[in-house]
């Protein structure tokens, strides 16, 4: 009885040794909720509890939780609404503010979703979200998940460090370093990313690290050009039209760059195998009806087969060789480059025959066939739930109503010229336009 006695007070005498008393306000205690959740079984025994005492560690140097979690399935929820209740509903946060990121990783649709509340909004900014991801994604991808969520822990706790002031100076100039996706350039073009995600696939086509590289490539097109290059897959289209759908979604998702937001999407929508995409800002001049055929003709191939990663690729790739044509950025080898391939293009299609330094080049863009016109201007759907159009980022916290009020759209054709410093977009000819909820669209679509 002695023994018993002797060893339980050993016990509760190393459990207040594990409280260190801390400085600046910092919390003595965890905040008492379990930061390593594995409902999916993917963790040994040994591995939940080395994950789960480097997380408390976190939690007592930096005052925010740094909390995993897992799940077979999402029971009809999204991940981000899954991942937002599960933080509210189980009482997770430090503090009066509830400091705290959240990793969920869903196993039957290979969903995974990182909500930040209180100060970890600011400590992992959209640039610092995309950069947390790709410590982790690989491992997680590859079915290494105690290795992925250490990564996680590890380079969320560095981030922190920068974030409080905490981290040395060399720690500090090392991470900047490591982190190098946001350069300063010249000429007006933006030194952050939008903030919006270039890469949504809801039809869940692409692995994680397929998704994060796509993304990578994204953000330095967008870096480089001033115009965001963006990937939609949605499982289906709700009763709208693949523009309709592609517009909206542009709209109502803050997407495109600067004032004007700049910017091409590509929608896939598996149900009846559509495609569309819509152009913004000067992109509709980069991208003229010529050139969204040419680009089309780099992806669509493999979208067809089923190659979904080399599609987006392609696409990406195509649009930054469009992009750099059009802004003046390629060099005179490069446009010539291009010039050669567009013109490979013309010959093999119903086009064949146009030439870029033909001077007639515009005019036959504009004898493009009225039927195909008017085939691209299609009648509008309204969405009955304004959900669809809601783009998944930080948690929000609140109550949400879905309201339909009105909608008051219109669409019809206007033919315009193209101009730019570097002389206009590749294919030449003009941009069919129309207009979605008072902005002014390009654009082309079909099926694949």
């Amino acid at each position: 009885m002695k023994r018993l006695l002797s060893l339980l007070f050993a016990a509760a005498l190393l459990l207040l040794l594990a409280t260190p008393v801390l400085a600046d306000g910092l919390p003595t205690t965890i905040s008492g909720t379990d930061p390593v959740v594995d409902r999916a079984d993917l963790l040994t025994f040994s591995e939940e509890a080395a994950l789960r005492t480097n997380a408390n560690d976190i939690e007592l140097a930096h005052g925010c939780q740094v909390i995993i979690v897992t799940v077979d399935g999402l029971g009809g929820s999204s991940a981000q609404d899954y991942a937002d209740w599960f933080f509210l509903n189980n009482g997770y946060g430090t503090g009066a503010d509830r400091d705290g990121i959240l990793l969920l990783v869903s196993m039957e649709d290979r969903d995974y979703h990182i909500s930040t509340h209180g100060f970890a909004i600011d400590a992992f900014t959209d640039n610092g979200l995309l950069y947390l991801e790709d410590a982790f994604l690989s491992d997680l991808s590859d079915g290494n998940y105690y290795d992925a969520f250490r990564a996680y822990q590890d380079r969320a706790e560095d981030m922190l460090s920068c974030y409080d002031g905490s981290a040395t100076p060399a720690e500090y100039e090392e991470m900047e370093e490591d982190h190098v996706t946001t350069p300063v350039l010249a000429d007006g073009l933006p030194t952050t990313i939008s903030g919006t995600d270039p890469v949504v696939d809801r039809a869940d086509l692409l692995t994680f690290s397929e998704e994060a590289a796509l993304r990578t490539n994204a953000n330095d097109i967008e870096l480089a050009h001033g115009c965001q290059v963006i990937i939609v897959t949605v499982d289906g289209l709700g009763g709208s039209s693949a523009q309709d759908y592609a517009d909206w979604f542009f709209l109502n998702n803050g997407y495109g760059t600067g004032a004007d937001r700049d910017g091409i999407l590509l929608l896939v929508s598996m149900e009846d195998r559509d495609y569309h995409i819509s152009t913004h800002g000067f992109a509709i001049d980069a991208f003229t009806d010529n050139g969204l055929l040419y680009l089309e003709d780099g992806f669509l191939s493999d979208l067809s087969d089923g190659n979904y990663y080399d599609a987006f690729r392609a696409y990406q790739d195509r649009a930054e060789d469009m992009l750099s044509y059009y802004d003046g950025s390629a060099t005179p080898e490069e446009r010539e480059e291009m010039e050669k391939a567009y013109e490979s293009f013309a010959h093999k299609t119903p086009f064949a025959g146009i030439s870029i330094g033909a001077a007639v080049l515009g005019f036959l863009g504009s004898l493009l066939p009225m039927s195909r016109l008017k085939k691209e201007v299609k009648t509008v759907h309204k969405q009955s739930n304004a959900g669809n159009y809601v783009r998944d980022n930080s948690l929000n916290v609140g109550v949400s109503r879905d309201i339909y009020l009105y909608a008051n759209v219109t669409s019809h054709v206007i033919q315009r010229s193209t101009s730019s410093g570097g002389g206009g977009g590749l294919g030449g000819g003009g941009s069919s336009t129309h207009s979605t909820g008072g902005s002014t669209f390009g654009g082309h679509g079909g099926k694949f």
